[in-house]
C-alpha cells in the first residue's frame, strides 16, 4: 500500500512539475490525508492558484485557518477567493471570524448579509463553545438548520443540552437531526434522556440503534447504562465485554465497577481497573484504591493507588485517602 501511495504521489508530482495546475490540486488532496505534511499541502495549493486554479484559494484558506497564528493569512485567502466570485468562501470566512476574539460580530454580519446555511452553521459551531455567545450561537445554528444544513440540528442539540432547563429543546433538536439522517444524534439523545429515570427503555433503544448505525460510542454507552439498571448485571457484563472487544477502553472501568459489587469477583474487578489504567482512564486509579482498601492486608497498595489518583488530578481521592489512613495503625495523623 505504501508503495502504491508513493507511486501515486510521484505521478502527481511529475504532472505538476510539467505545468499541469490540475495535478497540483490532485497532489494537495493526496497529501492532506497524511498528518504532518501541511507545509507541502500549502505549497501545492499555492502552485495550483498560480496556475490559474482560483477555486483552490478557499481550500488553502481552510488549511491555514487550522494553523494557530495564521488567521490573518487565512482571512486574506478567503477574501481573495471571494474576489474571484467564490461565494462559498463566505461560509469559511464567517467561521474563521467567529472564533477570532473581538470579531464575532463581523462573522454574524456576514451571515446576515450572505444568508447561506453554511455561513450560519460555521459561525454557530465556532460560537457554541465561547462563554457569553450562547444566544448568538443558538440563533446561528437554528438559522442554519432552517436553511437546510444537515449538521446544524446536531450542533444545536449539543449546545442546548448543556444549558439548564433546555432539555426539551435539546431533545427536539436531536430528534430533528435524527430525522434528517444524522445517526450520530441517536447516542447523544440517549445521554440526554438518561437524566429521566422513567425513560430508561428509550435510552437503551437509542444506544442500541446508534450502535447498529455504526456510532462507536454506542456500545460503551450501552454498557455503562446497563450497569446502572438493577437486575441486569449479566447483560451489563456482556455489554461491557463486547464494548471492550470493540476497543472501548472506558468499558474496562465500567466492568470493574460491576464486578466489584460481588466480593467473590474482587480479583477480576482489580484486573479490569488495571486494564483501564493501562488504557489511560485516569479515574480508574481512584476506583482501584477504593477496591484495594476493602481487601485486608492491601492497605499499602490502596494508599499508593489513591496517591496515584491524586497525582493525576483526581481530587476526590483525598478524602478517601484520609479515611484509609485513619484506619491504619500509626498513620492516623
Amino acid at each position: 500500500m505504501e508503495s502504491d501511495d508513493a507511486t501515486e504521489e510521484e505521478g502527481y508530482r511529475r504532472a505538476a512539475e510539467n505545468g499541469d495546475p490540475d495535478a497540483w490540486v490532485d497532489l494537495a488532496w493526496f497529501l492532506v490525508r497524511e498528518p504532518g505534511r501541511e507545509a507541502e499541502v500549502e505549497v501545492a495549493w499555492r502552485a495550483a492558484i498560480a496556475g490559474g486554479r482560483d477555486d483552490s484559494r478557499r481550500y488553502l484558506a481552510g488549511l491555514l485557518s487550522e494553523q494557530p497564528g495564521r488567521e490573518a493569512d487565512a482571512e486574506d485567502e478567503y477574501r481573495g477567493a471571494i474576489a474571484t466570485g467564490d461565494e462559498v468562501a463566505w461560509d469559511g470566512l464567517a467561521g474563521l471570524l467567529a472564533r477570532v476574539d473581538g470579531r464575532q460580530d463581523e462573522a454574524l454580519d456576514i451571515c446576515r448579509t450572505v444568508g447561506s446555511a453554511g455561513a450560519w452553521y460555521y459561525a454557530g459551531a465556532h460560537l457554541r463553545g465561547q462563554p457569553g455567545w450562547e444566544a448568538q450561537a443558538e440563533t446561528a445554528l437554528a438559522n442554519a438548520a432552517a436553511a437546510g444544513h444537515e449538521d446544524a440540528s446536531m450542533q444545536l442539540g449539543y449546545l442546548l443540552a448543556h444549558q439548564a432547563g433546555r432539555e426539551a429543546d435539546a431533545e427536539a433538536a436531536y430528534r430533528a437531526a435524527i430525522a434528517s439522517g444524522t445517526t450520530f444524534a441517536l447516542v447523544s439523545l440517549g445521554r440526554l434522556l438518561e437524566a429521566d429515570a422513567g425513560r430508561a427503555a428509550e435510552v437503551e433503544a437509542l444506544y442500541r440503534e446508534g450502535t447498529a448505525a455504526g456510532d462507536e460510542r454506542g456500545l460503551g454507552n450501552l454498557a455503562r447504562f446497563l450497569t446502572s439498571q438493577p437486575g441486569r448485571e449479566a447483560e451489563a457484563e456482556a455489554a461491557c465485554r463486547e464494548a471492550i472487544a470493540a476497543g472501548d477502553a472506558a468499558s474496562w472501568q465500567e466492568l470493574g465497577g460491576l464486578l466489584a459489587r460481588d466480593p467473590a469477583r474482587f480479583a477480576e474487578a482489580e484486573q479490569a481497573y488495571r486494564h483501564a489504567i493501562a488504557a489511560g482512564i485516569a479515574f480508574a486509579r481512584f476506583h482501584l484504591g477504593w477496591l484495594l482498601s476493602r481487601r485486608p492486608g492491601r492497605e499499602d497498595e490502596a494508599e499508593a493507588a489513591y496517591r496515584d489518583a491524586i497525582a493525576h488530578g483526581i481530587d476526590d481521592a483525598w478524602g478517601y485517602l484520609g479515611g484509609l489512613l485513619a484506619r491504619m495503625p500509626g498513620r492516623e495523623q
